[in-house]
């Protein structure tokens, strides 16, 4: 079986594809803003359950249309803004995976 993981290069299409900063990834994974940038620069690699949802995200963002993305994109930031707790953050991301993911199951 193939190990599943993420490049640096689409952990960067990733977020710029939601519309996110590094910081607004970082929280939505539980991670340190800076892990983003070295994970985008190909420093370190992410692992474990961050590279769990990273492999979420690319796969139910990859085969989304625009409207998805833009709806997705709106959700994510209104999870951000309002959330307070890493809870509420992760959460939110899970329904953004549940939204993008929806269309492809028919």
């Amino acid at each position: 079986m193939k190990e599943q993981s993420v490049t640096p290069e689409e952990v960067k299409q990733l977020r710029s594809m939601l519309g996110l900063t590094q910081r607004d990834l970082a929280r939505l994974i539980h991670v340190d803003g800076v892990r983003i940038s070295q994970w985008e620069q190909g420093h370190v690699r992410p692992s474990g359950p961050h590279m769990e949802a990273l492999i979420a995200l690319r796969e139910a963002v990859m085969g989304s249309t625009g409207r998805q993305l833009a709806h997705a994109q709106s959700k994510l930031a209104n999870v951000l803004k309002a959330a307070v707790t890493g809870a509420a953050i992760l959460g939110g991301l899970w329904i953004v995976l549940k939204l993008l993911s929806g269309s492809k199951e028919k």
